[in-house]
C-alpha cells in the first residue's frame, strides 16, 4: 500500500469513490489467504529473509496459528538495535487492534486513527482471523489507488524529488522519499 499524496502533475488527490459508507470491512481488507504473517518462533534470520523479500512496512505475528495473532512487527523495528540484548521478536512486537469483519469500513479507519495502528486484524464470525485491512487501504477506498511506479507517484517522508547538492547532501526542505513498496502505509 501506498500513503495518501497529490499528484504532483495538478495538485489534486486521484479520485476514489469518496466515500466508505456503512459497506463492511471485509469486503476491502486483505483476505488471509494472502497474509504474509510471521511465526512468533521464527528466527532473526528467517524473520529478516521474509522482511527482505516481501519489503511490506508491517507483519501480523502469530503463535499457533493465523488465528492466533499475538502482535505486529514493523519492519523498520529490525532496523533498530535492542540495546546489546539478543533478538527477540516478541519484545519487538506492536499490540494488534482486531476488529469483526461486519464493522463499517469507516468505523474501521477512524479506529486506526485513533490508535494509531498501522493495521487491524479482522476476524471473521468465530473469531479466526479473516485477513488484515491498512489505513492505506481504507483512504484508497475513498480517493482512488496511486501508480507508484509513475512520476506522478505520492512521495512520502525520507525521500527526495530534489537534486543532491554538494558532497551528495539534499537539502532539508527535499527530504521526502518516492514510495515503492508494497505495504508501506507510513502509519506510524
Amino acid at each position: 500500500m501506498r500513503l495518501l499524496g497529490l499528484n504532483r502533475a495538478n495538485g489534486r488527490a486521484p479520485a476514489g469513490d469518496g466515500q466508505l459508507g456503512t459497506r463492511p470491512v471485509r469486503e476491502v481488507m486483505l483476505p488471509r489467504a494472502d497474509l504474509v504473517a510471521i511465526p512468533l518462533t521464527a528466527s532473526e534470520a528467517e524473520v529478516r529473509e521474509v522482511a527482505g523479500r516481501e519489503r511490506l512496512s508491517h507483519y501480523p505475528v502469530f503463535a499457533a496459528s493465523l488465528d492466533d495473532i499475538v502482535g505486529v512487527l514493523a519492519a523498520r523495528d529490525l532496523r533498530a538495535p535492542q540495546l546489546g540484548a539478543p533478538f527477540s521478536l516478541a519484545r519487538a512486537l506492536r499490540e494488534p487492534l482486531f476488529v469483526p469483519d461486519t464493522r463499517p469500513a469507516q468505523r474501521v479507519l477512524d479506529d486506526l486513527r485513533k490508535t494509531r495502528a498501522p493495521i487491524a486484524i479482522v476476524l471473521d464470525e468465530s473469531g479466526g482471523t479473516a485477513g488484515i485491512v491498512t489505513l492505506a487501504q481504507l483512504v484508497e477506498q475513498v480517493v482512488g489507488e496511486f501508480d507508484a511506479e509513475s512520476d506522478d507517484a505520492p512521495l512520502t517522508a525520507g525521500e527526495t524529488d530534489r537534486k543532491p547538492g554538494p558532497g551528495g547532501r539534499r537539502g532539508a526542505a527535499g527530504r521526502v522519499r518516492r514510495t515503492e513498496e508494497p505495504g508501506r502505509d507510513g502509519a506510524r
